[in-house]
Order: C-alpha cells, then sequence, then structure tokens
C-alpha cells in the first residue's frame, strides 16, 4: 500500500518546519511552495492536480502545513 502524506503552503509558517523535518522522517509532499496565495482553493486545486497522477489504490493524507505535528511513524 502506498501512502502519500500531503500539504499545501507557499512559504514557511508556524509549525512548517518541524512537520516537514519531523523526527520519524515521514515524507511530506509540499504542494505550492514558492507560488503566490489566492486563497484557499489553491489547496483543493493542488491536491486534485497532485492525485490525477497517481494511482486508484493509493492513499493520500492531507494535512495542515502551519499546524501539524508528526507525532508517530
Amino acid at each position: 500500500m502506498n501512502v502519500h502524506v500531503v500539504t499545501y503552503a507557499n512559504k514557511s509558517y508556524g509549525m512548517f518546519d518541524q512537520l516537514i523535518k519531523n523526527d520519524y522522517n515521514v515524507n511530506i509532499k509540499v504542494l505550492g511552495w514558492g507560488t503566490k496565495w489566492n486563497g484557499y482553493i489553491d489547496k483543493s486545486i493542488g491536491v486534485l492536480k497532485y492525485i490525477e497522477h497517481l494511482p486508484n489504490d493509493h492513499i493520500v493524507v492531507f494535512v495542515d502545513g502551519f499546524d501539524t505535528r508528526v507525532i508517530k511513524d
């Protein structure tokens, strides 16, 4: 089973660095990095574009980029 942990962030803010550099080496795919923020719809569009290229049996876990911590692998 393939699991993708995904977030959307265009900059580092809040707990972003702790999420990306977590103690359990969980790979976090960051969507939207360095882009202009146009509103919350950007998150949905980014995730939809990302999952278009994944097989149907993959699981995507979408987490907030600024308020989330990884506490277990």
